[in-house]
């Protein structure tokens, strides 16, 4: 896996969004650890944001990992969101061009009674699954 890791970022990386933690984060702390992969992109190091961890909770971090890299771990996720008025704004903005027709979301729509049927669709496509409760 290390080897793949590097091929993808022969000059570095500076952000990794991880969403699988868990052994693949750990192959690629590994790599890291190795010096294989490039931590200074661009001299700034790298930023590993965790997302998710479909492959597992927890992982191991040796502490030279964080005494030979440039390397910063946090999440993103609800704890760490700007706060409230930051967020209003960005909202307004987006509603606010999405209103407009500057942005947009495919949608499918379905009928309640296909709830089944299509629960998992949003995961193989980028078309978002809108369900019709009545009517």
């Amino acid at each position: 896996m290390s080897f793949s890791i590097v091929a993808a970022g022969p000059n570095g990386y500076q952000v990794i969004v991880d969403y699988i933690w868990g052994t693949a984060t750990e192959a690629l702390l590994a790599t890291l650890n190795n010096h294989d992969l490039s931590s200074y992109a661009g001299g700034r190091g790298i930023r590993l944001v965790n997302v998710g961890s479909m492959a597992g909770p927890d992982i191991r971090l040796p502490a030279a990992v964080l005494r030979s890299n440039q390397l910063q771990i946090m999440g993103s996720g609800t704890g760490n969101f700007p706060p409230a008025a930051e967020m209003q704004r960005y909202a307004s903005e987006i509603l606010a061009l999405a209103a407009t027709g500057q942005i947009s979301v495919e949608t499918q729509e379905h009928g309640l009674s296909e709830i089944a049927e299509v629960w998992d669709l949003n995961k193989k496509s980028d078309v978002r699954s809108v369900i019709r409760i009545a009517g």
